[in-house]
């Protein structure tokens, strides 16, 4: 489900500039996601943890994968086979 649906969000809580829409940064994300090595994902079959890349550490930011307005998609599947879980 979107952040503006389920919490009733305006735009500007992502985005910064309301009069060109930039992706939002990471330190928004975080603001309320919390800090990427203490967001909790679902096991997997291969034990892997996206938000602790054994490539890129906690260096890559959340919109790389997560997005709003389209279909997310996971940096590891570029490389690597993986089976997340309730990936959005």
């Amino acid at each position: 489900m979107k952040h503006s649906m389920a919490a009733q969000m305006q735009c500007s809580t992502c985005h910064d500039n309301t009069t060109e829409f930039t992706k939002p940064s990471t330190q928004k994300c975080e603001s309320c996601h919390g800090p990427m090595a203490q967001i909790k994902t679902k096991a997997n079959p291969q034990d892997k943890y996206p938000h602790q890349s054994a490539h890129y550490g906690n260096t890559v930011d959340c919109v790389v994968c997560h997005s709003e307005h389209k279909a997310s998609q996971d940096l590891c599947s570029n490389c690597h086979q993986t089976q997340w879980s309730n990936f959005r």
